[in-house]
């Protein structure tokens, strides 16, 4: 069995399991306030975080599609998984307006940047370890959101923490072969 499905399915589990106990709880909310989520976050936050976080990952895949290492082939898988992530993380943006859940706003790769074609080798260690925190980091921000936008942010958490798992990899192995 792929380690990768299994982890994907136990995240999946457990991310079900918290929003089912989110489901339960009853806020009372003042007349024509925005509706909070179990979060503390309005839908509108919550739509914003995905729209941040689908550009954030756009950001990531066009820096780290300039390196010109390999990383012994985790540089590429991760950016195939970062790929999947904002394809979900767009998906998550596309079910929040048709289902009436407000405009998530701009959710697309960003804006492209004018820097050079490739990184020199220390930058592109640099960006590895760099998108690596950011995935970190967005990771923990996109688990405090209570919606579950179709499945697709569940499954933009599944890829996110696949990428994580390979820039780890891309780390260490750059550590045990650092002239390779």
């Amino acid at each position: 069995m792929n380690p990768r499905i299994l982890t994907g399915t136990a995240l999946a589990l457990a991310l079900a399991a918290g929003t089912i106990a989110a489901a339960g709880a009853q806020t009372t909310v003042a007349p024509g306030a925005p509706m909070p989520m179990a979060s503390g976050r309005t839908q509108g936050q919550s739509n914003g975080s995905i729209a941040k976080a689908a550009n954030r990952v756009g950001m990531m895949i066009s820096a780290l599609q300039k390196d010109d290492k390999d990383y012994g082939g985790h540089r590429v898988t991760a950016i195939s998984d970062l790929t999947n992530a904002q394809n979900e993380l767009n998906a998550a943006a596309q079910y929040a307006d048709s289902h009436g859940y407000g405009s998530p706003g701009g959710a697309n790769g960003g804006p492209e940047k004018n820097e050079p074609k490739h990184h020199a080798q220390s930058r592109s260690n640099y960006q590895i370890a760099h998108v690596q925190q950011s995935v970190e980091k967005m990771i923990t921000h996109l688990q405090a959101d209570d919606k579950d936008y179709g499945g697709h942010r569940a499954n933009a958490l599944n890829w996110l923490n696949q990428a994580n798992t390979e820039l780890t990899a891309a780390v260490q192995y750059e550590q045990s072969h650092p002239n390779g």
